[in-house]
């Protein structure tokens, strides 16, 4: 079991219990047509059982397999599932901003669209936010080569994007959370 570590900050709109949970949820995928849909469909499980009011979206990246076909697929079952889809392949850090950009919540969250992470520990994500702007979620215990996934979220708030790295969010540090899979959380104002 990995642990992750958690970084938020948030706003007076997350501090209000009785405000009702709205996120956005999103998918960067480059030729993933056997992942998407396992992974789509497990992010709504996890979603709905948290709240009616999320959207995801599946961002794909130029894929040359049939990722985008599948994804629409599993979109036309439920009107909270979207496609973006690039024309040709853009690259990973630009399926990041079209995702922070076409999400409509105001709290977001994003991870890879391989499926090597799960949603499941969202609410303690959503814990974590308490008093803080973001969460950052990263493996504690790492199996693949250290440039590979060091951090696997950022967020946005407004219009700017304030990056992944804890240094380049401002506000307190929520501490150390056990999270299981890796996934990040932002929230937007």
């Amino acid at each position: 079991r990995s642990f992750r570590s958690l970084r938020m900050t948030h706003t007076a709109a997350t501090d209000d219990p009785t405000s009702p949970l709205q996120i956005s949820v999103f998918f960067p995928c480059h030729n993933e047509v056997e992942n998407v849909e396992r992974v789509v469909r497990e992010a709504h499980r996890h979603l709905a059982a948290l709240t009616e009011d999320f959207e995801i979206i599946v961002v794909d990246d130029g894929s040359t397999d049939g990722t985008p076909e599948r994804a629409e697929a599993v979109a036309n079952t439920d009107s909270r599932i979207r496609v973006v889809a690039h024309p040709t392949n853009l690259g990973y850090g630009h399926a990041l901003r079209t995702g922070f950009k076409n999400a409509r919540k105001p709290l977001v969250t994003y991870t890879d669209g391989d499926g090597q992470f799960s949603l499941a520990d969202l609410p303690n994500m959503l814990a974590a936010l308490n008093g803080h702007g973001f969460v950052l979620g990263y493996r504690l215990q790492r199996a693949d080569p250290a440039p590979r996934g060091h951090h696997l979220g950022g967020l946005r708030s407004g219009s700017q994007h304030l990056g992944v790295e804890p240094a380049a969010a401002p506000g307190p540090v929520a501490g150390e959370v056990e999270a299981d899979p890796d996934r990040a959380l932002a929230h937007r104002e």
